[in-house]
């Protein structure tokens, strides 16, 4: 079986940023390799010095740009491969997409849209902008065309509710979650702690707080900075490590805080690779202020962290308060500032927190047990009286 994944994103480009949607795709693609299918990847291309068309390990790789030919490229690859195409898997609800979704119901070719975070069916398109709130007319005409896709991955509940209140057939939406490469994300044992934190040029004495995501507002780093004055005024031996890059303005304000929080701060900036910074973390913390399902959450508790996030769609499907981690209102720094604290000093519950996180992504969350789904998913769309259903009733 062949899948067209379209990313529209960064696939295996050198060093070139990828977003938490891309890794998680390129994570599900090999998932997907591991399994026997074979791929073929529709990817942006980010340099002129990039090769257009490779493959990587087995993996077909077409990369498209620059950004104005997007939707010629789609079509053309599309009817370039539609004999040997099952079906075409699509990352993100936008424009090339919805071309993607036309392309392939003329081509006979079946579809799977994921829409990758809450509220992306709600949310007025920037031409949109133009007309009263309210009236949304382009976000309206998106979603008819994507709702002709024949099915709908919703990576959480809350992006379940909103593709049946946005019109979306009901027996189209699948709950299929995002997964952990668990070879990467994993639990080292407490006696590796030490010399793990040495390799890293982390301090050994001191309990570690990490943030690892986009420094960001949407991700809620503004929230950390709040905190942190409260954390360290109560917890002397506390240590923030930030892992990431994102908004001048917010590096700007990591910065005065580190210089009025002398030594309590460690900025790493971007890493390939966060899992060693994960699993020698004593609590994560994750204040995002609207997600799909979350990767770097999903990543600490396979690391086996004791994490405090933000209580929004996504974060709530896998953290059960006080049972697999904290849950905290969405931007209250204050309540934030709490649930550290007592990550920190309540040594016995964290480290339940921390088993119970690690079980639970063992046991529903690995790359391999969302790439088993997704098979099933692709052999129903190929079953002849399901094609057949979903061009009737389109």
């Amino acid at each position: 079986m062949n899948i067209c994944m379209l990313l529209l994103g960064t696939f295996h480009e050198g060093n070139f940023p990828a977003t938490g949607a891309d890794l998680q795709a390129t994570t599900q693609a090999r998932g997907l390799a591991d399994n026997g299918l074979s791929l073929t990847i529709i990817a942006k291309r980010n340099s002129s010095n990039s090769k257009r068309h490779e493959m990587i390990d087995g993996v077909e790789v077409y990369r498209i740009g620059p950004k104005g030919t997007y939707l010629a490229w789609i079509i053309y690859i599309l009817c370039k491969n539609k004999s040997k195409l099952d079906v075409v898997h699509i990352h993100g609800q936008h424009i090339a997409g919805a071309v993607a979704i036309i392309t392939s119901k003329l081509l006979s070719i079946p579809t799977v849209l994921k829409i990758t975070i809450g509220g992306r069916t709600r949310a007025r398109m920037g031409i949109d902008k133009l007309f009263p709130k309210w009236l949304r007319v382009f976000r309206r005409i998106m979603n008819k065309i994507s709702s002709l896709a024949s099915a709908y991955l919703a990576i959480s509940d809350e992006i379940s509710q909103e593709l049946i209140e946005s019109g979306f057939h009901p027996d189209r939406i699948f709950r299929i979650a995002n997964g952990v490469d668990r070879q990467r994300f994993y639990k080292i044992a407490p006696s590796d702690i030490y010399d793990a934190r040495k390799e890293l040029g982390l301090p050994t004495d001191k309990k570690i707080v990490l943030y690892s995501s986009r420094l960001v507002f949407r991700k809620g780093f503004d929230l950390v900075l709040s905190a942190w004055p409260e954390i360290t005024k109560r917890d002397p031996n506390a240590q923030l490590v930030v892992i990431g890059n994102g908004e001048r303005e917010m590096e700007n304000a990591l910065a005065r805080l580190s210089k009025s929080n002398e030594g309590s701060i460690t900025y790493v900036g971007s890493v390939n690779n966060p899992a060693p910074y994960l699993a020698v973390c004593d609590a994560f913390v994750f204040p995002s202020r609207k997600e799909g399902l979350p990767n770097a959450l999903l990543e600490a508790m396979a690391c086996g962290c004791a994490c405090a996030a933000s209580d929004i769609g996504g974060s709530r499907d896998i953290m059960i308060h006080e049972k697999t981690g904290l849950l905290f209102p969405s931007g209250d720094a204050k309540v934030l500032a709490e649930s550290v604290l007592r990550l920190l000093s309540d040594a016995a519950m964290a480290g339940q927190l921390r088993i119970n996180a690690h079980n639970l992504i063992t046991k529903q969350y690995d790359i391999q047990i969302v790439a088993q789904d997704l098979c099933s998913l692709y052999n129903r769309l190929r079953k002849p009286h399901y094609s057949s259903s979903i061009k009737a009733e389109g």
